[in-house]
């Protein structure tokens, strides 16, 4: 074997134990993006809680595709999209239920379970 053949064992042996803790943090994530969400559909409007939960989502769209759960990167782009097309719109705040948040964040658990799953 070749050194830089090693080298690239070792890194995909490396990056395979870090999506192994990724994924073992994962439902404190989602647990996490879920309460924020939760927590908006139980007060109402709140524009502190809507810019939380488009720093969860934000995050969670960049590490989850850096560990190859692409579905769910998608997932949470989307999410991250429509809370900040929320938090630019030009009334504050909007006509829309903020119940509509958890639906959306209910879809993203799904897809984080299901990614998850070993294939």
């Amino acid at each position: 074997m070749t050194t830089s053949t090693a080298s690239q064992k070792a890194f995909r042996e490396e990056l395979e134990i870090l999506r192994r803790v990724y994924l073992d943090e994962l439902p404190a994530r989602i647990g996490s993006i879920k309460t924020t969400a939760a927590a908006i559909a139980a007060r109402g409007w709140d524009r502190e809680g809507v810019e939380t939960l488009y720093r969860e989502t934000h995050r969670l769209a960049g590490s989850s595709g850096l560990y190859r759960m692409l579905e769910l990167s998608r997932s949470a782009a989307a999410l991250e999209e429509a809370v900040k097309q929320l938090l630019t719109a030009p009334a504050w705040p909007p006509n829309s239920s903020p119940d509509e948040l958890t639906t959306l964040v209910d879809a993203l658990g799904r897809t984080a379970r299901s990614e998850a799953e070993p294939a």
